[in-house]
């Protein structure tokens, strides 16, 4: 719905304009079921991580325009307690590592801005998501036996969501944004836990972001 809505705007919107390439880099803060440690099935255990995006920005007279953003969040995954609960549940010792939560995005939205000292900026953009669930690895021993566990990475593409905040300060034609960013997204993954057996987990995602961004504007 959004994307035909942009399209109708894109095609009865008036050929000048001014445009904004902008390169963007942020701190990622988790929430939700996306950051909980617990062994439930819909734990996240993302922990603290980083954004890099790249954003196209037109806008017309009437402060209205359009966007487009393509980006990678990526969250540590934060298993600090998950080697004591898995000794806890299993028993015997371990020793786990995992990789980090990832995803691809490629958002078009629709953009207002508002020139003043410092410009603001509040785009609401939706789109595709390509996200990675993280493997996790353990060594452990059990009754004196040691073996090795890998629970493999997940991979599924989804709808997102991505209401963004930026003030810009320009100089000439280069400008500086703080922009801040709430990301939402709910990828279906087909999980392995520890007990060994496969689930089909739908994820909230939910990330916060703020961080800053290089422009220039033609």
């Amino acid at each position: 719905m959004l994307f035909s809505l942009l399209l109708l705007f894109l095609i009865s919107s008036p050929v000048s304009g001014q445009g904004y390439l902008r390169l963007n880099g942020g701190y990622l803060e988790p929430s939700g079921e996306f950051a909980d440690k617990s062994l439930e099935e819909n734990s996240g255990m993302a922990g603290q991580g980083y954004s890099f995006s790249v954003d196209f920005t037109r806008i017309y007279g009437s402060g209205l325009g359009w966007s487009v953003v393509a980006g990678r969040h990526t969250n540590t995954m934060d298993i600090s307690n998950l080697q004591q609960m898995a000794e806890e549940e299993f028993g015997g010792e371990w020793n786990v590592e995992a990789d980090n939560w990832s995803y691809y995005f490629v958002m078009p939205g629709l953009a207002w801005r508002y020139p003043w000292w410092i410009d603001v900026e509040v785009v609401l953009s939706a789109g595709y998501v390509s996200s990675v669930s993280p493997a996790v690895r353990a060594d452990y021993t059990l009754s004196g036996q040691s073996d090795q566990l890998e629970l493999p990475e997940s991979r599924s593409e989804a709808l997102a969501v991505m209401p963004a905040l930026r003030f810009s300060y320009s100089f000439q034609n280069w400008f500086v944004s703080l922009n801040a960013s709430t990301f939402l997204a709910r990828p279906k993954f087909k999980v392995t836990l520890l007990d060994g057996e496969r689930y089909n987990v739908k994820q909230y995602i939910i990330n916060y972001n703020a961080g800053v961004g290089l422009g220039y504007r033609f």
